[in-house]
């Protein structure tokens, strides 16, 4: 687990914005990656900072269970390299905007195979082109932006995690959203893997702040869902079928980033938020 902090100044009662993506496998034979270019090029437009969870690849290699050779999108033997440049062409465009980028269980895998790590890979690349260095996050850890106003500081903490399982299609990721908020304090939960999208903004906590008032808090939890489309026909009368480990599950994924929009409001300058999917 790490922790990233990250300064920046916002004039007062402006939006601040923060993109959040994962999942988005761009070495996968079902990247959308139109889609995913017209979310980056809207955080973009928003001059939004840019968080990069986990399953930025896919990296499946000879020996895992989901590999297929006939849905190979990199020929070569240095497949690691010629991923971690596929994915840093793709990020170079955004680059004055991108803050951290995490690891999931696609990334993971290849470390622990290969001794790789694709993300510091990314990093060591895209940081050669600016010069604050990107963070490279964990695959569950805090993010804290310290939004420095005209008159006072205030704090936004994010906990992240990439998860782990299915779908869940019918708890709609309740349980583990419950899970994180019971353990780790933070005022938005970002949740990545199910490749859905799923939010919860009713929680919300009762303390006493530093000036002996009661106060609360609210904890918006949520996921983002990924760029992989279910929706590309095959023909298997003309080329036979060709292994996909995604045709063995029962539910579809969904497509999509989430958005935090960060404000001050009112004569108190309370920082209010809310997560836009």
């Amino acid at each position: 687990m790490d922790i990233a902090t990250f300064d920046i100044v916002v004039p007062d009662h402006q939006p601040f914005y923060i993109a959040c993506f994962s999942d988005m496998h761009t070495d996968s034979w079902n990247f959308d990656e139109k889609k995913c270019k017209e979310d980056f090029e809207e955080a973009k437009d928003r001059k939004a900072r840019i968080l990069i969870g986990g399953d930025a690849t896919d990296g499946i290699m000879h020996g895992d269970r989901r590999y297929s050779h006939g849905r190979d999108m990199v020929e070569g033997d240095a497949q690691l390299n010629l991923i971690t440049e596929k994915l840093f062409d793709f990020l170079m465009p955004y680059n004055d905007f991108l803050d951290w980028i995490g690891m999931g269980n696609h990334e993971n895998t290849n470390l622990q195979r290969s001794h790789f790590d694709i993300v510091r890979g990314v990093i060591t690349l895209l940081n050669q082109r600016r010069e604050k260095p990107i963070h490279h996050g964990g695959y569950k850890g805090f993010i804290r932006y310290l939004i420095q106003h005209q008159d006072r500081t205030s704090a936004l903490t994010i906990f992240q995690y990439h998860g782990k399982g299915g779908s869940a299609p019918v708890t709609k990721g309740m349980i583990d959203f419950n899970r994180v908020r019971a353990d780790y304090e933070a005022d938005l939960y970002w949740l990545q893997h199910k490749h859905s999208l799923i939010q919860d903004p009713g929680a919300s906590r009762t303390f006493v702040s530093v000036k002996n008032n009661l106060a609360r808090r609210q904890q918006i939890a949520f996921t983002s869902a990924g760029y992989q489309s279910d929706c590309i026909e095959r023909d298997y009368n003309e080329s036979g079928y060709i292994c996909d480990f995604s045709d063995t599950l029962a539910t579809a994924s969904a497509m999509g980033n989430a958005v935090i929009e960060a404000k001050l409001k009112g004569d108190a300058h309370e920082l209010t938020y809310r997560v836009l999917q």
